[in-house]
């Protein structure tokens, strides 16, 4: 087999999993149990203060902050594939 013809099929495999999966994501998220779960995801993660508590003072700032920002894009990642299933 012709390896550009395998990584073709790969990626319209990939294609079709994606468009699956954002589908999924947007049917799961329209219903009310899953707004109430967006709801609560935002606001432990974008609506949260960046700075940790001060419980935390003594670890490192900059890795909690790389952690907090992690959260953040999860959120995003999950609106971002939500809208892209529509």
């Amino acid at each position: 087999m012709n390896d550009d013809l395998f990584f073709e099929e790969v990626r319209a495999e990939t294609d079709i999993k994606q468009d699956d999966i954002k589908g999924t994501f947007f049917r799961l998220f329209a219903t009310d149990d899953g707004k109430k779960v967006l709801d609560h995801l935002r606001s432990v993660t974008l609506e949260r203060s960046t700075l940790p508590d001060i419980q935390f003072a003594g670890n490192n700032m900059s890795h909690l902050m790389c952690v907090r920002e992690g959260e953040n894009n999860l959120f995003r990642y999950i609106k971002t594939m939500q809208s892209k299933g529509n």
